[in-house]
């Protein structure tokens, strides 16, 4: 089903995730979109206490880390508040893997307390696909805690298992431990992100995705073919890591996570991991028109999903047997109606809500 998709392989040593153009940086695999500066690598700094979690969240985890390695677990982060955008990946993802007959685990199936994991595990054995997103606990957490959620967002909640992120918890027994200062600082949300994507596969191992994707179809049969993946940016030899695929304790995320330590950095420009000539060799390289056309066509400028000035036959031709479209970070510019954003929303939603009825 895949056939021609992975059109070359990551030479030389190291790993990657995703990819990033030094040219369009801010554009690119992170969830923030504060301006990108050129810094000294990250240096450790005393380390913070870890966060308590309650015990269906260490429930949660537990379970994660227990999960059988034919399923497929999915990650998303945020920082902050969750809204109509990041909204649209998660439910896009949802409606493209029921359309393609995948079975869904359901939030209410996971562990309440940590006594309940083996019978959670069981539950898990009938479904193939565990959706996780993983908000951070220094912003975004207390309206989860207090119950504060945009209503798009809570439409998806009997499908999406919603876990805090601590990123001074998970970096405890990594090769990261003691807490780099871009883990935990919050000028540069984008480190921030970088830093977590790195952490989770490395626990978890799984499919991750940035927030700024619309889905058209479901990636579990690349999932199923190709064991470790990312995609490159355009016809560059930076990788993007804002939708990659790692095996858990895998040689590729055990490079990878190996250099960030080494290197002090997570940025994909800086990492020598995200550079595919000196990446790791198990590492495959999705064509980029799988996910990202627009890189080698005519529109690289991506506020156009957003605005309503393409018309509609030229932006279906764009998203016609892919995967996915990256609108690489445009979370300050409006929605225009008529655009191909609310487009896609529209798609989405009525996808999502014929499937949820019969996968309940």
């Amino acid at each position: 089903r895949c056939t021609g998709i992975v059109y070359r392989y990551a030479t030389a040593r190291l790993y990657g995730q995703c990819v990033v153009c030094a040219a369009v940086l801010i554009a690119l695999g992170t969830v923030a979109t504060l301006t990108l500066t050129q810094g000294a690598p990250d240096t450790p700094e005393a380390v913070l206490p870890p966060v308590k979690l309650p015990p269906e969240q260490e429930a949660i985890l537990q379970t994660l880390a227990d999960v059988n390695s034919t399923r497929w677990l999915m990650h998303a982060y945020w920082y902050g508040e969750v809204g109509r955008k990041q909204v649209l990946a998660m439910r896009s993802l949802l409606a493209s893997l029921w359309e393609a007959g995948e079975s869904v685990v359901r939030s209410l199936d996971i562990a309440l307390s940590p006594g309940e994991v083996q019978l959670v595990k069981n539950q898990l054995q009938r479904k193939r696909v565990w959706l996780v997103l993983w908000i951070d606990s220094d912003r975004g957490w207390e309206n989860i805690e207090n119950d504060r959620l945009d209503p798009m967002l809570r439409e998806l909640l009997p499908w999406i298992s919603v876990v805090k992120y601590d990123p001074r918890t998970l970096s405890v027994g990594t090769p990261l431990g003691g807490g780099p200062r871009g883990l935990v600082q919050t000028k540069r949300l984008d480190y921030r992100a970088d830093y977590a994507r790195i952490l989770l596969l490395w626990h978890y191992g799984g499919f991750w995705f940035d927030l700024d994707f619309v889905f058209f179809r479901s990636v579990v049969p690349l999932l199923e073919q190709i064991p470790d993946f990312a995609y490159p940016f355009g016809n560059s030899r930076l990788i993007n890591n804002a939708f990659m695929h790692l095996t858990k304790s895998g040689d590729v995320v055990e490079d990878l996570i190996t250099r960030c330590a080494e290197e002090g950095v997570a940025y994909p420009v800086r990492l020598s991991a995200y550079d595919s000539e000196k990446s790791h060799k198990g590492l495959a390289l999705l064509d980029p028109a799988t996910i990202d056309i627009c890189w080698i066509t005519d529109c690289f400028d991506f506020v156009w999903f957003m605005q309503n000035k393409t018309p509609t036959e030229v932006f279906l031709k764009r998203f016609t047997g892919r995967v996915a479209y990256h609108w690489h970070n445009m979370w300050h510019r409006p929605i225009d109606p008529g655009s191909a954003f609310e487009w896609c929303e529209r798609q989405a939603a009525a996808k999502f809500l014929a499937h949820s009825k019969q996968a309940a």
